[in-house]
């Protein structure tokens, strides 16, 4: 068995784009393991992100064994870990239904959008 498949997933909300203008969040899921020595990382809390001109409240979190979280490698994590693909990118032919032919409309389509692009 993966040793990720034993790790506890957490969903946080973190700044879409280095750029966020005080407005683009986005909500991802993550194993809640340190990315570089797999320990647990720390509890969550409300932070406050400043794009250099503008803030949000986002979710931050300090981890125990010292590393840093930055929201950039947290992004490209999400990206990696396959815990957060959306249903186009499971399907290239456009539809969350992969036995849709492209541009049809599919069935289930607001219930299975509720996955978040990274």
């Amino acid at each position: 068995m993966k040793p990720e498949l034993s790790y506890p997933i957490r969903s946080v909300t973190i700044p879409a784009c280095d750029q966020h203008e005080g407005y683009y969040k986005t909500t991802v899921r993550l194993y809640w393991v340190c990315p570089k020595c797999h320990h647990p990382r720390g509890d969550v809390r409300f932070v406050l992100s400043f794009d250099g001109s503008l803030r949000m409240s986002v979710y931050g979190w300090t981890n125990p064994c010292g590393h840093i979280d930055k929201y950039f490698d947290v992004r490209q994590e999400a990206k990696d870990n396959l815990l957060n693909l959306t249903c186009t990118e499971k399907f290239p032919n456009g539809n969350q239904d992969p036995e849709v032919p492209a541009g049809e409309p599919a069935a289930e389509t607001q219930e299975r959008n509720q996955y978040t692009n990274v």
